[in-house]
């Protein structure tokens, strides 16, 4: 449709439309009543399509199925409406449920939505063949061949559907569009895309589209209004288009309930659908809204109780619906006549002079030249035009269609722009009085500041001056009532009062009341600004205009406006600078002004400069600077700006001032409600909250349960409380609040502390301040156990020693409380792998104990338990065994069998049992302790799970594998579930599971897994963290097994020394570590070093594990078999024979028991070097007993049995058997071929 007007190019007209469900009824109506409408007006035969009235259509999930009926298949309304209902009937039938757990795909059959889908692309199907039957009459739902029609087709109006990558939800939507010509979408049908588009998690499941396969989900859930995102690319498609005809339809998506036994994933949907809706709708409004270039209608109320899938409340959307539309009939008739070109100003007269008096020269040439007196315009504006300014394009397109006298012609039009102190509102109101003057110089423009009684009177009597008011230089006179009195008078002309800094609600309301002075009449308008939303909400007609920071691009311009360029380095440093300065344009233009009279100091230093302390940056926004468009009686930094406004709180809200001096010391954003110190009732807090809010100085979040402060203001504000001699208190207080509102943290309350945590870090900070010793030891302490449940060690480490150290200073040495701090901070070493120093604090905690509360006392009875853990830890199993036995013992006594305690202990035991390989008594205990804790705790405890996880461990040391592997992947997702994918017990879990994988021959998974749980232990734990290294380790492994040496060996050094320098050369993980060095290094042909490698191991294991310790046995293997290899088979017949025969494989059995994969692998390797030595009968009989053992324990296809097939048929052909040799090595590559893996020729204990 192209608009009737001359002189105006026609505008781009879009429409948007939310996704919603079966709500997308309600859209729909909205859609046919405005064609309707549109129909009426233009005195048209038949109701338009949408697609001849809009340039461009789109919508995201169901709001997308909708936007390609109209746009891509050419629908009415009216079929659309049809159809739609047939679609959401087929779509949103839940699947038939079962006795199992319902699909974590989807509540809904994606093939249902496919086939409707489809059923509508053949009946609307828009092929020449096709369309040209409808014509005929012949119906193509059946006969039409395109099932799969595809979406694109650049001869229909411009459509586009959004969706989510699956692989990155944080990325922005992919656009599919009917004129896309990239090869990635190419051929894409219809129904795929509306299926990519409604994929959301809780109702269908995703897709896979296009070339590459990608899979989508919906953008419904961060993109239900997709009116941005569309308006966006419309203006790329359409770029000769200057003005816009925006229509945004929405879903009645507001309010969301619990609806009766309505999944709570769906609910959640709905609230966050609900919120991203309104967010872009704000910011639409926002950028748009009084512009008559958006329009969004969206019914708000009565649909609150309808999910997304209530295909049977289609009647009560439809009823509500209905009211809204005879609800809103203005705006409806408002958009009609904009959108048919009705409403469009007309050029205005110009203005000429003749004989000295201004006239208004007719627009026909041939009239008549009428000539007007007038009385004369005014301008009193203290403040030349600033040549500074910049953007702000969207607020002045606002302002400048509201304050205009003319724009309201029955009223006097009152206007707010509303914003923080020194955001730019005294500037946009000069730029703004300026474009007035030059669009309508008919007009008076006056200037009144309102800071003060004395300015607000000077201002009238110059008002009053120009206007020669009778008696205004009386020093009696009612200088405002005169002046008012005057501006009412209809003769005076039209004219615009602009009142700058009515910020001081008492001057305006209360003690002097200025707003009664402020004239009302037809010819006027008034515009306030002011950083108070409470005074532009009691003064403005209509919603307040919110003067918000600039945008990167005004804010970069306003900055680099008189600056030498060559200030300016990096982009990098500016976007920085200006992200510091929170976008502020007075901080920006004192940044400037700063250096502007500092030529040699760059945009990189000046960062510098704020980044360098708090009392750096504070003063450098309390530096004066010159500023031509600022009062001279008011000082102008951005500091001196806010503390008037902390003054006018602190007089006029006590409550709100204690507020704002809490959360100061908080951290700026996301700041719970709940940890405001209480009012006297609600309704006084809620009105201290909402004098903040009204100046600015917090945000309210989108839940109205958490706001933000602004950074500069919480830094500004422990400025001023510094000054007034209050930070001690505040501080105190603050800190006093935290320690009793953060919980002890465990994972049931994970949500209350990780919302409180950030603010305790924040608080931490400025503990030096606070008076209060117990407070500060809490808050200190009860940070540092949730540091410890997200495993951040090092942060936890502090909190921990700088509570030991205040309890030592206040409490002494030997008090309970002193000795629970140094137990927590033992176990926190103990957790970052520093054994010595938790070692010897455990030892000193320990004697405390027994010292002050007794032998038997729980305390004690914990802290024997840490320090055998420790023990453990460092390789001493004998001492940590009867430690743990000890305790256990005691515990079961004192605390009783099923107490938690005690089956911790009984956990601990088991684990240091599988340490010294006793696997059998291990696993029983294992058992036993797991029972217990599902009694006692519950299965999804994270004690349960870390006790799952240890059983696991020991029935994989037994070549358990299956049973091993099912507990570790069951363990491994609910530690997801539980805990969270980045809790340092989850990514243990995770490279158990990964480590088990490999001894599958699982190598590819076994892979990708160990490189995730690295990557994530290098960022949660940090690269030096225990559990870190031996990720590096494990991963280093796989890679071997994969014949991929180079890197594996770099992998292991770089284990091996980060070992020695942070666990020590001789604890059991670097001795491990060194194993598997001297393996790989073997694996690529580097005997010598090899073989060095492996002595030092098993000498130092022998020292610090003992003989019999499993992982000796390992590197007596290994020496063994690189001797081998090394053709030094005299000695190393005699080590095999003597040290291996005689003793590895004799303690091994002893040990682990004749069937554990370990034995076997000895087994196997004797074997080998018997064979070496032409013994091949007796190699023979050894390799054919390691093979059945295998085939019986590790079953037929795991890669050691495998290799010990090979190793089998080897001997045979040695000993001319070739038939029965060659058979063998037949079966053996068939099982390798199939499960497509590598094995070595030998085992590698």
């Amino acid at each position: 449709m192209e608009s009737s007007s001359q002189g105006l190019s026609p505008p781009l007209r879009i429409l948007s439309l939310d996704g919603g469900g079966i709500r997308g009824i309600s859209s729909l109506l909205i859609l046919e009543h405005l064609m309707e409408e549109i129909r009426k007006v233009q005195g048209l035969e038949h109701v338009p399509r949408p697609c001849e009235c809009f340039d461009f259509i789109g919508g995201t999930s169901t709001g997308g199925i909708i936007a390609i009926m109209l746009g891509r298949l050419r629908m009415t309304v009216d079929e659309c409406i049809r159809e739609y209902r047939e679609v959401a009937q087929r779509a949103f039938t839940p699947k038939r449920t079962t006795i199992f757990p319902a699909s974590p795909q989807g509540a809904f059959s994606a093939t249902a939505l496919e086939e409707a889908v489809k059923n509508t692309s053949r009946k609307f199907c828009t092929a020449t063949d096709c369309a040209g039957q409808r014509q005929r009459g012949i119906a193509t739902d059946r006969a039409c061949p395109h099932r799969d029609l595809e979406l694109r087709d650049p001869g229909c109006t411009k459509t586009a559907v959004l969706a989510i990558t699956k692989d990155n939800v944080d990325a922005p939507p992919t656009l599919f569009t009917t004129y896309d010509t990239s090869e990635g979408f190419r051929g894409c049908s219809i129904w795929q895309v509306a299926r990519a588009t409604s994929a959301a998690t809780t109702f269908f499941k995703p897709i896979r589209v296009g070339r590459d396969e990608i899979e989508f989900v919906d953008a419904g859930f961060g993109y239900n209004n997709p009116c941005e995102i569309l308006v966006n690319e419309a203006r790329k498609q359409f770029p000769s288009h200057t003005r816009l005809q925006v229509l945004s339809i929405g879903t009645g998506l507001g309010d969301v309930v619990s609806i009766g036994e309505t999944r709570m994933d769906i609910i959640h949907a709905l609230k966050s659908m609900a919120t991203s809706s309104k967010k872009v709708a704000a910011t639409m409004d926002h950028q748009y809204g009084g512009s008559n270039q958006y329009f969004r209608f969206n019914v708000d109320k009565g649909l609150e109780d309808v999910t997304l899938s209530d295909w049977k409340k289609s009647s009560k959307i439809s009823a509500h619906t209905r009211n809204y539309l005879a609800e809103n009939c203005k705006a409806i008739e408002q958009f009609v006549g904009h959108f048919i070109g009705r409403f469009v100003a007309q050029p205005r007269p110009v203005t000429v002079e003749l004989s000295g008096l201004p006239v208004a020269q007719m627009s026909e040439s041939n009239g008549p030249l009428h000539s007007v007196l007038r009385q004369k315009s005014h301008f009193i504006v203290p403040f030349g035009r600033n040549e500074s300014f910049v953007g702000r394009d969207a607020i002045l397109k606002q302002l400048l269609e509201r304050i205009p006298p003319s724009a309201y012609k029955d009223t006097c039009q009152r206007t707010a722009i509303v914003g923080l102190g020194g955001i730019g509102k005294t500037q946009v109101a000069i730029e703004a009085a300026y474009r007035v003057r030059n669009a309508h110089p008919d007009c008076s423009v006056f200037w009144v500041p309102a800071v003060d009684m004395a300015m607000f009177e000077n201002a009238y009597r110059e008002i009053g001056r120009a206007l020669n008011v009778q008696g205004i230089e009386d020093d009696q006179a009612d200088v405002k009532g005169l002046v008012k009195a005057a501006l009412e008078r209809d003769d005076v002309g039209s004219w615009l009062l602009i009142v700058d800094n009515a910020d001081d609600m008492n001057l305006l309301f209360t003690s002097s009341k200025l707003a009664v002075y402020l004239p009302s009449s037809r010819n006027g308008s008034i515009l306030l600004t002011t950083r108070n939303l409470k005074a532009a909400a009691r003064w403005s007609r209509g919603q307040p205009v919110r003067l918000q920071e600039m945008d990167t691009i005004e804010a970069t311009a306003l900055l680099r406006k008189d600056l030498d360029e060559s200030q300016f380095g990096d982009s990098q440093s500016t976007t920085q600078l200006l992200e510091y300065l929170t976008y502020l344009p007075l901080a920006i233009r004192q940044a400037s002004a700063y250096l502007a009279a500092n030529t040699n100091v760059t945009v990189a230093r000046y960062l510098d400069y704020c980044r360098s302390s708090n009392g750096t940056l504070v003063k450098l926004l309390s530096r004066d600077f010159d500023d031509q468009d600022r009062y001279e009686s008011i000082r102008n930094p951005v500091a001196t700006t806010w503390l008037i406004s902390f003054e006018h709180i602190s007089r006029d809200s006590p409550l709100a001032a204690e507020y704002l001096g809490f959360i100061c010391y908080l951290a700026d954003r996301d700041i719970p409600r709940d940890l405001l110190p209480p009012g006297e009732d609600e309704m006084d807090t809620d009105e201290a909250i909402g004098t903040l809010k009204a100046y600015a100085f917090i945000l309210q979040r989108g839940d109205a349960n958490s706001f933000d402060i602004h950074r500069l203001v919480s830094l500004l504000m422990r400025k001023w409380l510094r000054d007034q001699g209050k930070q001690g208190d505040r501080v105190t207080g603050t800190i006093q609040r935290l320690s009793k509102m953060l919980p002890q943290p465990d994972h049931e309350n994970r949500e209350i502390w990780m919302a409180y945590l950030p603010h305790a870090q924040a608080a931490v900070k400025v503990r030096d301040w606070c008076t209060d010793d117990e407070a500060s030891w809490g808050l200190l302490s009860g940070t540092g156990r949730c540091y410890d449940l997200l495993g951040k060690y090092r942060e936890a480490e502090k909190m921990h020693r700088q509570t030991l150290e205040l309890k030592e200073k206040v409490l002494g040495p030997e008090n309970p409380s002193t000795l629970t701090s140094m137990n927590n901070l033992a176990l926190v070493l103990r957790s970052q792998g520093i054994y010595d120093e938790a070692e010897h604090m455990c030892r000193q905690t320990l004697e405390l104990y027994k010292k002050v509360l007794g032998p038997e006392n729980p305390s004690t009875l914990d802290s024997i338990n840490n320090l055998a853990v420790v023990l453990d830890r460092q390789g001493k199993y004998d001492e940590a065994e009867q430690m743990h036995r000890q305790t256990l013992e005691l515990m079961k006594k004192v605390l009783g069998p099923e107490n938690p305690s005690t089956l911790t202990s009984m956990n601990n035991l088991a684990n240091v049992l599988r340490s010294q390989g006793k696997y059998d008594e291990a696993e029983q205990m294992d058992r036993q302790t797991l029972e217990l804790m599902k009694k006692v705790l519950g299965p999804e405890n994270p004690s349960t799970l870390g006790s799952m996880n240890n059983l696991a461990l020991v029935l994989d040391r037994q070549g358990k594998y299956d049973e091993a592997e099912q507990m570790h992947r069951q363990t491994l997702e609910l530690m997801k579930k539980v805990l969270g994918p980045e809790n340092p017990s989850t990514l243990g879990s995770m490279n158990n599971l990964a480590a088990m994988l490999r001894s599958q021959g699982k190598y590819d998974e076994a892979e990708q897994m160990h490189r995730q749980e690295l990557e994530l232990c290098k960022k949660v734990l940090g690269p030096e963290n225990p559990s870190t290294l031996s990720s590096m380790n494990n991963l280093a492994l796989v890679l071997e097994s994969q014949g991929k040496y180079d890197e594996a060996e770099q992998m292991h050094r770089q284990a091996l020394e980060l070992c020695k320098k942070v666990l020590g050369p001789e604890n059991p993980s670097t001795l491990s570590s060194m194993n598997n060095l001297a393996l790989v290094l073997e694996s690529q042909g580097k005997y010598d070093e090899a073989e060095q490698m492996h002595r030092q191991a098993l000498e130092l294991k022998e020292k610090v594990l003992g003989l019999e310790n499993p992982s000796t046995l390992t590197s007596m293997d290994n020496l063994a078999l690189v001797l081998r290899k090394q053709g030094k088979y005299e000695e190393g017949e005699q080590m095999k024979r003597q040290i291996l025969e005689k003793r590895t494989l004799e303690l091994r059995m002893k040990v682990l028991g004749p069937e554990n994969p370990d034995t076997l692998g000895s087994m196997n390797n004797l074997a080998l070097v018997l064979e070496s030595q032409g013994k091949y009968n007796e190699a023979e009989q050894m390799h054919r007993q390691a093979l059945e053992l295998k085939e019986k324990v590790l079953g037929p296809e795991n890669p050691s049995t495998l290799t010990s097939m090979d190793n089998l048929a080897l001997v045979l052909r040695s000993q001319g058997k070739y038939d029965e040799g060659e058979q063998m090595h037949r079966q053996t590559l068939e099982l390798k071929q199939k499960f497509k893996t590598s094995f070595d020729a030998q085992d590698q204990a």
